[in-house]
Formats: C-alpha cells, structure tokens, sequence
C-alpha cells in the first residue's frame, strides 16, 4: 500500500488508483535495494493487483480469468501461490 502515502490530503480516506502508484514505488525501491528480479516482479504485483485479489469475490468469472493472466497464474502456480500469502498477509 506504499501508493496511499501519495494520495492528496483533500481526498481521504479514499485512495484511488493506489495501486499502480504503489508499484511503482515498489520498482523504484526493489532497484534502489538491488532486489533480485524474481522478488522484484512479485512484489509489484502484489502492489498493482492486491486490491483486486480482496476483492475477487465481487468479480465476475470475466474479471477474475483477467487477473489470472495479468498475475501469470496458469504458467507460474508457485508464484501465484506467493501472491495469494503476499494479500494474506
């Protein structure tokens, strides 16, 4: 949630569009940090796709298949499992 720290005082405690501000600030502090890529691409997806992964039991089977993709999960169940720990956590 690093993006909610950007939003603009006026309009909380709504943070809109968190997400993709937040991986953001996670790309540019895992190659600050010089994290491994591997740990790096999770953690900005974790960042961009955490909210949808709260919310997937309001997303219609459409939206759900999307974020499956976006995530890799078909290709990479391993990493898809991390992501799933990651939003638990």
């Amino acid at each position: 949630d690093l993006g909610k720290a950007l939003t603009p005082k006026e309009i909380l405690p709504k943070h809109p569009e968190h997400e993709l501000k937040g991986a953001k600030l996670v790309k540019q502090l895992c190659e600050r940090l010089n994290v491994p890529n591997e740990f790096q691409a999770l953690a900005e997806i974790v960042a961009k796709y955490h909210g949808d992964c709260h919310d997937a039991h309001k997303k219609s089977a459409t939206a759900l298949l999307e974020l499956l993709n976006h995530c890799d999960a078909f290709r990479r169940p391993a990493r898809w499992q991390a992501i799933i720990l990651a939003c638990k956590a």
